[in-house]
Parts: C-alpha cells; structure tokens; sequence
C-alpha cells in the first residue's frame, strides 16, 4: 500500500470519528427519543403535574410508606422529591384532625370532595393553615385519590397531595385561619387557644 493510500485511509477514519463524536444524541434529545420528558431524574421517576413541580426535584422513591398512605394517592402514584426552593402549602383541619398533621395540598380554598375528605376522617375543615417548606426538605408528592375507593359514592379527590415529613417544625406554618370566624392565628397563639387540635406541643 502507497504512503498516499495510508494517509487517504487515515483521513477517512478521522472524518468517521468525528461524525460520530458531533451525531451522539444529547441529553434531551434521548429524553424525547425515549419519551421521556424533562423532569426526570436520574431515572428514579418522573413529576405529577403539581403546582410544587417547579420547585421539587425527583429522588429516589421512599418505598416503607404505609400501605393506606400510598392508596391514598390517585392510583397510588406519588413521587418522593427535595424542595429546591421554598414550596408554599396549605392544610384544611379541625373537629379530630391536627393542625400539625401530614396530609397538606398546593390549592388555597380546597373542597372537599378534591381533597376526598370522607366524614369518617372527622375533619370538618374549620381551620387552614399555611405552610412554607423550607428547600432541602423530603416531600412525597401526588394526587388525592378518590375515597373510599371502589365505591360508586366516593368523593373523587384530585387536588394535588402533598404528604409532609413527620413531625415537621412547627416554624413551616406561617398562620392559621379560623374560617368561621375569619380569625387568624400565629401558630403560638393558636396553640393557646385550641391545644387539643395540636398533634406534637
């Protein structure tokens, strides 16, 4: 083979290598390719459409949950995720159900039925707090499923639901709306006022 013959052949490999190197697919174009959108993370799951999703990034999925907590998600699908930045959230209460309890939601003025609140859960929503988690804090985030399920009379749920870490600080509720009286409380003075409706003093 000719020196000539060498170096053509030489060229030809360096022009293959280099359109290969400038074809590979980027990140995103595999994402669409794959379909598969953009909030996936590390292939650990992708978001639910929530109003937190821009807000939460996806990790891996807390699998110890309860039973009962995760058929409480619309077809059982919930994502675990980290606050990026601070998500603001809002818990409906009253009656038998805590102030400080896990079950929180991003829709202001939710109803009933899309929060799928049955009258067996004791919770006559008389009181709302508002919530800011602060960002590096784990949230398992979905939608409310309908409840009870199965049955044709359930409450049909829908809002988004966002379950809250146990025991959180009592620092993440900002304040506290009585809605039968319009009163708003801080999270101390409401304390005073309604102790028994105070899961961890």
């Amino acid at each position: 083979m000719s020196i000539f013959a060498v170096m053509n052949f030489k060229k030809h490999i360096l022009l293959l290598l280099i359109t290969l190197f400038f074809s590979v697919p980027s990140h995103a174009e595999k994402n669409v390719f794959f379909g598969v959108g953009d909030e996936v993370v590390s292939g650990v799951g992708s978001l639910l459409g929530t109003k937190i999703d821009n807000v939460i990034s996806v990790i891996a999925k807390n699998e110890s949950l309860p039973n009962w907590i995760k058929n409480s998600f619309k077809d059982s699908k919930y994502v675990t995720a980290q606050t990026t930045s601070k998500a603001t959230l809002y818990r409906d209460f009253g009656d038998q159900a805590f102030m400080d309890g896990s079950f929180s939601t991003t829709i202001n003025n939710a109803t009933r039925n899309e929060l799928a609140l049955h009258s067996s859960f004791n919770n006559n929503m008389r009181f709302k707090s508002t919530i800011e988690v602060p960002a590096g804090e784990t949230l398992n985030v979905g939608k409310v499923g309908p409840y009870p399920p199965g049955s044709p009379n359930a409450l049909p749920g829908g809002a988004d639901q966002i379950l809250l870490p146990e025991n959180y600080s009592h620092t993440w509720i900002k304040q506290v709306i009585d809605t039968q009286t319009g009163q708003v409380y801080t999270v101390s003075q409401f304390k005073i006022a309604f102790p028994n409706l105070i899961k961890n003093p």
